[in-house]
């Protein structure tokens, strides 16, 4: 009978203790995969902030290049003025250099596009 108690008794303990180190196992498992999820996340971020980096300086040259031409035509504007070329040849001229069209090159020579 003791022995008996004593076979459940290490058979129970014996059980526990593989339950013990499946659950450490199971564990470990666990922070590996956050870890590794963790790194993804780290490695995405910084994907996605070094595109907005890049973004933002192609939208900056972008804008940049955008306002030399603008500068561009208002100079030539004021060129072909000087020269006393009436409105409808400069127009056309200017439409021609540029591809705009004849009402965005009216509003150049409004003076209503931004310099």
């Amino acid at each position: 009978e003791k022995k008996h108690e004593k076979a459940l008794k290490e058979q129970k303990e014996e059980r526990e203790k593989a339950l013990k180190e499946q659950k450490k196992e199971h564990d470990n498992v666990l922070k590996e995969q956050k870890k590794a999820h963790e790194k993804v996340l780290r490695e995405q971020k910084k994907e996605r902030d070094n595109a907005l980096k890049e973004q933002k300086k192609a939208q900056e040259a972008f804008e940049k290049a955008e306002k030399m031409q603008q500068k561009t035509i208002y100079k030539n504007i004021e060129i072909f003025r000087t020269l006393n070329l009436p409105e409808a040849e400069i127009i056309q001229k200017i439409c021609g250099l540029y591809e705009l069209t004849e009402a965005q090159v009216r509003e150049y020579l409004a003076g209503h596009v931004l310099r």
